[in-house]
């Protein structure tokens, strides 16, 4: 990954270890790192700081993986005024 300007990733799981695992990874690789414990957050989070990717559990707390990038995709939302990010679940 290019040291100009780090991709910014959101990381969405309410497992904890989960969330240490997946930001040690993704920081060793050069991401900028925001987590989230919930999907409500995720997408709160989201439209605050349009990441490049969004990484999301499929079950979480007050809003699923799949709700959340439902959401993101919504006309709308602040997605339509910059590229989609890619969605992993």
């Amino acid at each position: 990954m290019s040291p100009d300007k780090a991709k910014c990733l959101l990381i969405a799981d309410d497992d904890p270890e989960m969330l240490a695992a997946y930001s040690a990874f993704f920081c060793n690789q050069g991401f900028d790192i925001r987590t989230v414990a919930n999907g409500a957050d995720a997408f709160t989070e989201y439209c605050a700081w349009c990441p490049d990717a969004v990484l999301l559990d499929i079950e979480m707390p007050l809003l699923d993986g799949r709700g959340v990038a439902r959401a993101i995709r919504l006309p709308g939302t602040v997605a339509v005024s910059h590229d989609r990010p890619d969605i992993a679940l």
